[in-house]
């Protein structure tokens, strides 16, 4: 059976041990006593990131003039390739308002956006900091500018960033708000042909440039360590440098897995770095990481089992993960005959852990990073049979019972999940580059979701 978070320190966990809540594992644990122990799990130790980034510190300083309309003591990015990208740290806006869209139900308002562009203009993210829901979203204000919001969905902004619009540039440039990671700060990327600059502060602290990196993934994500931060877009390692940041002590690191993985989506799970890995023979993993250890596997079945694992997220005293058995090849990207929703406590003591079984979920493929808070579990799904038909599925960890979020109506697709809470959900509708529908952010009452499936 499952445990419960906070009953057990030890990730670890055996057949034997009974909580009180939960579901039993039907599918057996990751390593049955017929299979045998896993096989040993590779590892491998971070490196240096000379030949992959440049420290922030050592790459010259934008000189180009600040453009009109920009305070000018604005926040700039040091000179790249082509230009620089200017910022300008304005007034925190007003708060965002929202309005009603039904029971449980309200959406943000955006009448402040330019309708010829739409309402929200790259990407928008959702986090908790110390339980609170939080956003960081981009409002396009008009042809010359754009807003990224960042502050509590229901409060007042903690910091605005205004930038110049260079979309019809000839340079390959664009600006995204890699991760709202905690209350310990937020990491933000820019990226300019084939460089990727990665930047960010503490919560009310000025902003510092980390790193300048080689790659031009265009599909980042981020996470906070205490003592470090990281990032990741596949095909690149992921790269890490010191937390808090200080000019000329960066302390840039990458990490590779050892099989040579595509490495994507990392996240943290208490003290230590989790990401996903695809790799040669269409495998998945979940590699893991903290300072002082090598990289390793998070969870290693034995190759008997035909389990794959990938898509992890946690909260302070808990991980979830899919878990896929019986790879499809025939039936689509990353298909399997059976997904799982796995589970184990915080912290993580011994490696491999093993994990218990939640429930089956409607997941047939496992490419999406799930998110969790509150006690819930929540996941975008396709039914293999139609994949146009897509909702979002929630899932409450103690006991497997599940909700189905359908999509609200035509060209009003479910694009992400910004946050779970015990209380309610948060949903980014629409797509960006589609001014025509309907973008905006959804947030339901989990309470109005009705009595939900038992699994």
């Amino acid at each position: 059976m499952c445990s419960s978070p906070g009953q057990h320190t030890d990730s670890t966990l055996s057949d034997a041990q009974a909580p009180e809540a939960g579901l039993p594992d039907t599918g057996g644990s990751d390593a049955s006593p017929d299979d045998g122990a896993s096989e040993a799990a590779p590892d491998a130790s971070p490196d240096a990131a000379t030949s992959f980034a440049q420290p922030c510190s050592t790459l010259p300083a934008a000189t180009d003039p600040i453009p009109a309309g920009f305070p000018q003591d604005a926040w700039r990015l040091p000179a790249l390739e082509a230009a620089a990208w200017v910022f300008g740290i304005a007034p925190p806006p007003e708060p965002l308002v929202w309005t009603t869209c039904g029971q449980g139900c309200k959406q943000l308002d955006t009448s402040w956006s330019d309708p010829a562009t739409g309402p929200l203009y790259g990407m928008t993210i959702g986090g908790l900091v110390d339980g609170v829901p939080w956003l960081a979203l981009k409002q396009r204000l008009d042809d010359a500018k754009a807003r990224t919001w960042i502050g509590p969905a229901d409060g007042p902004a903690s910091a605005a960033l205004i930038e110049a619009d260079l979309s019809t540039s000839s340079t390959d440039t664009g600006f995204s708000a890699a991760q709202l990671v905690s209350s310990r700060g937020f990491v933000l990327t820019a990226y300019f042909g084939k460089f990727v600059t990665t930047f960010g502060a503490p919560i009310g602290s000025p902003m510092i440039c980390f790193a300048r990196s080689a790659t031009t993934a265009s599909w980042l994500s981020a996470a906070l360590l205490p003592d470090r931060w990281a990032v990741a877009g596949s095909p690149a390692p992921i790269l890490t440098g010191a937390w808090p940041p200080v000019a000329g002590h960066e302390d840039l690191l990458t990490l590779s897995a050892p099989t040579g993985d595509q490495l994507n989506d990392v996240t943290t799970a208490g003290q230590r770095l989790v990401w996903f890995g695809y790799g040669a023979g269409k495998q998945y993993h979940l590699w893991t990481w903290q300072p002082g250890e090598a990289v390793q596997l998070l969870v290693n079945p034995p190759p008997s089992s035909g389990q794959q694992n990938c898509c992890a997220a946690s909260t302070d005293d808990q991980i979830a993960w899919l878990r896929g058995t019986g790879y499809n090849e025939d039936s689509g990207y990353a298909a399997f005959d059976q997904v799982d929703l796995m589970t184990a406590p915080l912290p993580i003591n011994l490696l491999p852990v093993t994990g218990c079984r939640v429930r089956t979920v409607p997941q047939p493929s496992m490419s999406n990073p799930g998110v969790v808070g509150g006690g819930y579990w929540a996941n975008a799904a396709a039914p293999a049979n139609d994949p146009s038909a897509g909702y979002i599925y929630v899932v409450r960890l103690t006991d497997g019972r599940m909700w189905k979020i359908p999509e609200r109506g035509p060209q009003q697709p479910w694009t992400k999940i910004l946050y779970v809470t015990s209380s309610e959900i948060a949903l980014l509708e629409g797509y960006w580059g589609h001014p025509e529908w309907a973008s905006t952010v959804v947030r339901y009452d989990l309470a109005s979701l009705g009595p939900g499936e038992a699994p």
